[in-house]
């Protein structure tokens, strides 16, 4: 089976800093894949180039077998892709309702935001309908009408991936979604994010919180100065020496593993 989503050859160049350096990553369709790294490592940069915010100097990007390396991120929504970010970007002045009407725009069947405007009948009684599915999904439903920038940061985090949802993504992109979380709310996020599974969406996450990822990815792809150094499934990630090298610096890393064969 063709993968989701894949890049090959992909490298941004800022003037003399190669940020992302002919890095190849194939998501597969159901799968929950992670890119972790060090700081500096190219993350962001490799999102950013996925998304649409960024072009790259070099390489291709094909979602579901379609050519979208040149593609801007209105196109890549309309093909099936959405992202989150690792800032939050709700609209504090609107409430949750409101919010993740907002994320249906590229879906609606009536022309521009009619559906959205009071009065437009049908067409606005099921985007209505449908943003409340997607908020008792998330678990909002009683802070619908809430506005939200009121609500607490987990909330506005679940807020933010329920907007996303509203575009039907087959590919969903997280940037860090479980940064400045208590581990409470970190828990419900992983439970969360297991079940868009049902939905049939892939997912595709930055996150530094190690075992979050271990514990959500099925894949994992680790960047260390914009090249892909290993990539593999949880238990192979955690054991390349290369990974704890990167991470640990080669004088720790070395030190660990004389320890482990004492």
């Amino acid at each position: 089976m063709s993968p989701l989503l894949s890049a090959r050859g992909l490298t941004m160049q800022f003037r003399g800093l190669l940020a992302v350096d002919g890095v190849d990553v194939d998501v597969a369709t159901g799968s929950v894949h992670g890119i972790i790294g060090p700081n500096g490592a190219g993350k962001t940069t490799l999102f950013n180039l996925v998304s649409g915010l960024l072009q790259p100097t070099s390489g291709t990007l094909t979602l579901e077998g379609r050519d979208v390396t040149a593609s801007p991120p209105y196109a890549r929504t309309r093909l099936g892709l959405a992202r989150t970010f690792q800032n939050i970007r709700v609209f504090s002045d609107m409430t949750a309702l409101e919010n993740v009407l907002t994320g249906m725009h590229t879906r609606l069947e009536t022309p521009g935001w009619k559906a959205l405007l009071p009065g437009s009948g049908a067409g606005e009684r099921a985007a209505k309908a449908q943003a409340m599915e997607l908020l008792e999904f998330v678990g909002l439903t009683d802070r619908a009408n809430v506005r939200s920038g009121s609500l607490a940061y987990g909330e506005q985090r679940r807020l933010e991936i329920a907007r996303a949802l509203a575009s039907r993504p087959r590919l969903l992109l997280l940037d860090e979604p479980a940064a400045g979380m208590n581990p409470a709310e970190t828990r419900e996020l992983a439970v969360l994010l297991r079940r868009l599974g049902e939905r049939d969406i892939s997912l595709l996450l930055v996150e530094h919180d190690m075992r979050f990822v271990m514990d959500l990815c099925d894949r994992i792809t680790v960047l260390n100065f914009g090249r892909k150094i290993a990539e593999g499934d949880p238990l192979s990630i955690r054991n390349d020496p290369q990974v704890i090298e990167a991470y640990l610096g080669k004088k720790v890393a070395e030190r660990l593993s004389r320890m482990l064969d004492a």
